[in-house]
């Protein structure tokens, strides 16, 4: 009598917690995940791409995560993994950050432009990463939430030069079409679900390194994050710079000029040209200083023969 008194219990108060779970509808989707409609330079996945490697300057990328890997990589003897887990450690350490709760699953979500290959566009993954979520709820029941971490990531501009596939532009029918495969994704699970999505791209892939409870869906930088998430980086203990926000990451307008030896972005372009206008202007300034000071040195020289006076009255005029 007992056992169904609390299984009766146990039912209404389920039911309880799932009714007071807010509605998930297009809006909040559309609301809650950031959009990147042309990252050419940020990517995880392309680091050691030419392209993108030469990119990453401090220009605008100073003390980012990549920029930090960029710079360390060829130089330590450590596998490239211990390197961005070094840093990641680090990382977390200057910047304000907060782990994700131990009674989360956090699932990251490819989205975007190629939701249809790595994302959940593709049927396999979706009834694969279905399948992974039910499995660890049933096992796992201290789980009281799901934390989806995504973004609406389009690797191509659409006003780029240096590459050609419209397949991976931003186009409105796309957006749409990923917030209603999203939307149904998570309705199946009828769980709570939070959505973690930022402007900073460190600051998710760090939440991901950090899940005590991670399924990641495919692509590089799910594949990367699952592989630092795996090597369990240290959690470290509250600084006096936990307030300090992490560095852009996005530089907007940011596009990666074609055929170009350097393959920097315009906007990086733009800067060095403007330095080297700057540079070129003070040593004019100095030239002109110097001839100045060449001028009263020589005015200053005792005047001996007439041939000395012509030389010297040049080296004044």
């Amino acid at each position: 009598m007992l056992i169904k008194i609390f299984n009766t219990v146990y039912v209404i108060k389920k039911t309880i917690i799932i009714s007071l779970i807010p509605k998930m509808n297009k809006e909040i989707l559309k609301s809650k995940i950031k959009i990147f409609s042309g990252n050419e330079v940020y990517r995880y996945g392309d680091v050691n791409a030419i392209k993108v490697n030469n990119s990453l300057t401090d220009d605008f990328f100073k003390n980012t995560i990549l920029l930090k890997y960029k710079k360390q990589k060829n130089i330590m003897k450590d596998s490239k993994s211990i390197i961005l887990k070094n840093i990641v450690e680090n990382h977390i350490k200057q910047y304000r950050f907060k782990s994700p709760p131990d009674d989360a699953l956090v699932i990251h979500i490819r989205a975007g432009d190629d939701y249809k290959g790595r994302g959940i566009g593709n049927m396999n993954r979706y009834q694969s990463l279905t399948k992974q979520i039910r499995l660890a709820l049933n096992l796992n029941k201290n789980i009281k939430k799901l934390i989806i971490v995504t973004a609406f990531h389009y690797g191509i501009s659409t006003t780029s030069v240096a590459y050609s596939n419209s397949n991976y532009r931003f186009s409105n029918e796309s957006l749409e079409k990923n917030i209603e495969i999203l939307l149904q994704f998570i309705k199946q699970f009828n769980y709570p679900t939070e959505i973690v999505s930022n402007d900073n791209i460190d600051y998710d892939f760090c939440y991901l390194c950090y899940a005590k409870n991670l399924i990641t869906s495919g692509g590089a930088f799910s594949d990367l994050a699952k592989k630092i998430n795996d090597l369990k980086p240290l959690k470290p203990k509250l600084s006096s710079t936990e307030n300090l926000e992490m560095p852009d990451t996005i530089i907007k307008n940011a596009v990666l000029k074609d055929n170009s030896q350097n393959n920097t972005t315009s906007a990086i372009k733009k800067t060095k040209q403007t330095k080297t206008k700057t540079n070129n202007t003070q040593t004019l300034n100095k030239r002109q200083i110097k001839e100045n000071n060449n001028t009263s040195v020589a005015s200053k020289r005792p005047i001996k023969k007439n041939n000395t006076t012509m030389v010297v009255n040049k080296a004044s005029n």
